[in-house]
């Protein structure tokens, strides 16, 4: 606990703020690891993170909260990351999703184990999901084809990531998606 503080007494407070949410968000990662959800308490996620539950209810309202969070910032770096590649192809964005999702493996089939996907589809909806804004055929049409990629994800997930990234890339482009 002493070199927790050391760091915190170098750090600025945005610093420090983010370094109390990583490891907040990794204590209840390797919690879930051994127990559901419902079965781990904040206390148990704040002295595993050498962290004040002051500090977790000063960034995160439950539980879920924490999930939820990191699945946004999980997917909003795969966002970005996608954006620098400058691609047209749906059939390259699919393969590069599920690339992606590939290699935070252990991470997606922990959400999935769990009872968890809600909260993955919840972030990806917020990112790729239709808006208030759009007008109804355009939301409709992002609505079918957002929901498809995430029933395609949720069913991979359950049957254990067997085929490649590639593979599913190919696989989806054959069935009207490229």
């Amino acid at each position: 606990m002493a070199h927790y503080k050391e760091i915190c007494t170098i750090m600025n407070n945005q610093d420090k703020n983010s370094y109390v949410k990583r490891q907040i968000t990794n204590a209840l990662l390797e919690l879930l690891k051994e127990r559901e959800l419902s079965d781990i308490n904040i206390g148990e996620i704040t002295d595993k993170a050498e962290v004040s539950r002051n500090s977790f209810y000063r960034n995160y309202a439950d539980k879920e909260d924490i999930i939820r969070n990191y699945l946004y910032q999980f997917l909003s770096e795969w966002d970005t990351e996608w954006k620098q590649k400058n691609s047209d192809s749906n059939a390259e964005l699919f393969g590069h999703l599920f690339m992606y999702l590939k290699q935070h493996g252990d991470m997606m089939m922990l959400i999935q184990k769990r009872g968890l996907f809600h909260l993955f589809k919840e972030s990806y909806l917020s990112i790729w999901g239709p808006s208030e804004t759009m007008d109804n055929m355009a939301a409709y049409t992002l609505s079918f084809i957002a929901n498809g990629v995430l029933g395609w994800i949720e069913e991979w997930l359950k049957r254990g990531m067997c085929e490649s990234a590639e593979n599913m890339s190919a696989l989806l482009s054959k069935h009207g998606m490229s």
